[in-house]
């Protein structure tokens, strides 16, 4: 009925009175101003107070020119200072896993094999992967092509 109001302005709003009418015309009105709401008080991504637990401290205590070093990342990419693609991390830095998926499977112990064969499905589920059956009968580690767990045969099983 009375429109938006734009943030910063002040509208002007005419009330009609309920006193007299002459003819569907109202013969006083009630001048009523209203101010839009501060920018302060806004509610946007910069109006939410920030708690400790929020805050993401980007910079940890380096210069302009610790941030610009560039940190080689998995599949090998690392550039030059002077590179025109170091501009996005001049405020903040590149992010990198240090944990590759390589190292994690490692870090994983072969598992041993009573008999020739094994199958691996990725620990079944949604979360897993077809399931494949993987012949161990040659010695050595023999790994999943879907998630890189590795088997080998146990010769010293018990019947």
């Amino acid at each position: 009925m009375f429109g938006r109001v734009a943030l910063g302005t002040r509208a002007r709003v005419v009330v009609p009175s309920i006193g007299g009418s002459v003819r569907g015309k109202s013969t006083s009105s009630a001048v009523a101003t209203k101010s839009a709401p501060s920018s302060s008080s806004a509610v946007g991504p910069l109006a939410v107070p920030l708690h400790d637990a929020d805050k993401i401290y980007l910079n940890n205590g380096k210069t302009g020119g610790e941030l610009l070093d560039d940190v080689q990342t998995h599949t090998g990419q690392k550039w030059d200072k002077d590179d025109y693609r170091m501009v996005r991390f001049v405020n903040f830095p590149k992010l990198v896993n240090q944990r590759r998926a390589m190292d994690l499977i490692n870090d994983i112990p072969p598992v041993p094999v009573p008999g020739s064969r094994t199958f691996c499905d990725g620990g079944g589920g949604p979360l897993g992967h077809p399931k494949v059956f993987i012949n161990v009968d040659k010695p050595g580690n023999h790994a999943c092509g879907y998630c890189g767990i590795r088997f080998y045969k146990d010769d010293h099983h018990h019947h």
